[in-house]
């Protein structure tokens, strides 16, 4: 994740340099080609050991199809669904739309990539602390949630550039480490069942990361990009809600580290 950060730290500069140079976009799209290029090479010579799962239990009278059901149909994992799919939608939202509200501020496109880049330094700054926590992660997912909150309220009550570009590293903060531990989460309550959680996590994150970008669109055609930014409080208020309701499982007995199919 911190690495993943630190390539969208360069990405937007690399661009602007290259349209500097060039004077056309094309050039920029060659250059992301050159790099996929070399990705799939870097692909093509690893070689994978065996992965080996301790934990995973093959049950031969149950199809995967019937694991994916039961699993979907389980309260604690829909919350889990919930949280990433508001989490993405999140991060979809303010990554798409970070470039349209700062040129709204200024038309010097450099502070549009400068702003973007903050954002994901603070992702992968956050990323290294929120990985040193190693208790409740329901406590840790909400406080982060709650940080973007405030990264995304100073944005909406405070005009002006240095304020807006401040407000967005907050807000990278407050990304940093949700989706990683959201995805933990699911591996730490769902041991047996790791690959298959992960499908359902990363699907339902997709539904949140398709659809907020069109709903902060909706809401700019009507209003204005600061409006279309206050969307975002909703999935944050949503996370934390959820991670209240994990808790309260657990508190109930419903949350089980070792998660059986067959257990009530």
């Amino acid at each position: 994740r911190a690495l993943f950060a630190a390539g969208t730290i360069t990405g937007p500069f690399l661009a602007m340099g290259v349209i500097s140079l060039t004077k056309d976009w094309i050039y920029v799209m060659l250059c992301s080609a050159i790099l996929l290029s070399v990705l799939f090479i870097i692909f093509l010579i690893l070689s994978y050991p065996k992965a080996k799962y301790p934990n995973f239990i093959v049950k031969e009278d149950e199809e995967q199809s019937s694991i994916t059901f039961k699993l979907i149909k389980n309260k604690v994992l829909l919350t889990i669904c919930v949280s990433i799919m508001m989490y993405v939608a999140v991060e979809a939202g303010l990554t798409y739309y970070v470039s349209k509200y700062i040129n709204q501020l200024t038309t010097d496109q450099f502070y549009a990539s400068l702003t973007l880049s903050v954002f994901w330094l603070f992702v992968a700054i956050g990323r290294m602390l929120s990985g040193k926590y190693k208790k409740d992660l329901n406590v840790l997912v909400g406080f982060l949630a709650l940080l973007a909150c405030v990264g995304l309220a100073i944005c909406i009550i405070f005009d002006g550039l240095i304020m807006s570009i401040i407000a967005f590293g907050v807000m990278g903060l407050g990304c940093s480490g949700m989706f990683p531990t959201i995805l933990a989460l699911g591996k730490i309550r769902f041991p047996k069942y790791a690959g298959t959680v992960f499908g359902i996590l990363l699907s339902s994150g997709a539904i949140g990361g398709i659809l907020q970008p069109y709903i902060m669109g909706a809401v700019a055609d009507a209003t204005n990009l600061k409006i279309a930014l206050m969307t975002c409080f909703v999935p944050l208020i949503i996370i934390i809600i959820m991670q209240v309701v994990q808790v309260s499982f657990k508190k109930r007995g419903l949350v089980q580290d070792d998660f059986e199919l067959n257990s009530k």
